[in-house]
C-alpha cells in the first residue's frame, strides 16, 4: 500500500518556506492569517475568537495573529522561490486582498516569475453573519507560471479537468462547533483543488496550515509529501489530533496518516 507523507512543523511561516531548497515544491494551498480580518476582531463572528466591543470583555489571546502586507509581500516571494516552474499556488483570501495579489502577478513581473492568475470563487452554500449583505463566498487567487522572458525550460502543468467554471459550488464551509477550528475549510474543497493540481510523488506544502485540512484531504494513492506550519499551539494541537493521534504525532518529524477514500485518482 502506498503512503502519502506528512511533516508537521511548529513555525513561523516565512522561517518554514526558507528551510525550503529552489523549486522544490509542486502545489501551494494556503489561507494566510490576512490583516483583513482585523476589522472585525469585536464584531459578529468573529466575537467567538475572543473579540468584544467592550474592551475590558476582550480576550486577545484567542485571536489570531494576523499578518501585514509586507509581511504577504515576502511570503509571496518565498512561494515564487521554492515553488517549481509548473507548479500551482492557490491563495485563499477575501475580497480586499484578492486585488492586492492579482496585481502582484500580473503587474510586478519583473519581481517574480508566476506568469498570470484567475481568480475563483467559492459559494459557500451558507453565508455567514452580516452586516449588509451577508457573504456567502470566498476568494481563490490560483496563479500559474507561463513562458516568457526570463521563464523558460519548462512545460507548463495543466489541469485535470479544463471543463471546470471558475465558481466552485456545492460545497458547504465547515459549521462551527467545539471541535472545528476557526476558519477552517472543507476537506471536499482542498481535495477538489489537489485532484486538479497535483500528481502523484508531488510535495505540497501549506505554512498557514491551521486545522492541517491538506494533509487530511490528500488521498493516500496520491503517494505525495506534504509540508504543513504553523505557529500557534493550537494549531498543532489540532493537526496533531487529527491526523494521526496524540501517541502517533511527533513534531517536526515524517507521519503516516490512515488511508482515506479518493473520490478520484491522480495523475501519473
Amino acid at each position: 500500500m502506498s503512503e502519502t507523507r506528512i511533516q508537521v512543523h511548529q513555525s513561523d511561516a516565512i522561517d518554514l518556506c526558507e528551510k525550503q531548497q529552489d523549486g522544490t515544491v509542486d502545489v501551494i494551498i494556503t489561507d494566510p492569517p490576512y490583516w483583513t480580518l482585523d476589522r472585525w476582531r469585536n464584531v459578529g463572528t468573529t466575537t467567538r475568537l475572543g473579540g468584544h466591543r467592550s474592551k475590558d470583555k476582550q480576550r486577545p489571546e484567542m485571536f489570531f495573529k494576523t499578518i501585514d502586507q509586507d509581511y504577504l509581500w515576502r511570503t509571496f516571494l518565498e512561494f515564487d522561490r521554492i515553488l517549481k516552474l509548473d507548479g500551482h499556488l492557490y491563495m485563499f483570501c477575501d475580497d480586499r486582498v484578492a486585488p492586492i495579489l492579482l496585481r502582484w502577478i500580473r503587474e510586478v513581473k519583473d519581481e517574480h516569475r508566476f506568469g498570470d492568475a484567475h481568480l475563483l470563487i467559492w459559494d459557500k452554500v451558507n453565508m455567514g453573519m452580516g452586516y449588509h449583505y451577508r457573504r456567502a463566498y470566498e476568494c481563490i487567487v490560483f496563479a500559474w507560471r507561463e513562458l516568457r522572458d526570463g521563464v523558460r525550460g519548462f512545460k507548463p502543468r495543466r489541469l485535470r479537468d479544463l471543463g471546470k467554471p471558475d465558481i466552485i459550488r456545492g460545497i458547504k464551509r465547515i459549521a462551527r462547533s467545539k471541535d472545528s477550528y476557526p476558519t477552517e475549510k472543507p476537506p471536499a474543497l482542498i481535495h477538489y483543488l489537489v485532484s486538479q493540481s497535483a500528481r502523484v510523488g508531488d510535495t505540497l506544502f501549506d505554512p498557514f496550515a491551521g486545522s492541517g485540512v491538506l494533509g487530511a484531504a490528500t488521498p493516500l494513492d496520491y503517494e505525495a509529501r506534504i509540508i504543513l506550519g504553523d505557529k500557534s499551539p493550537l494549531a498543532i494541537e489540532h493537526m496533531k489530533q487529527r491526523l494521526a493521534g496524540s501517541e502517533l504525532f511527533d513534531i517536526n518529524a515524517d507521519f503516516f496518516v490512515p488511508e482515506v477514500e479518493a473520490t478520484a485518482g491522480p495523475r501519473r
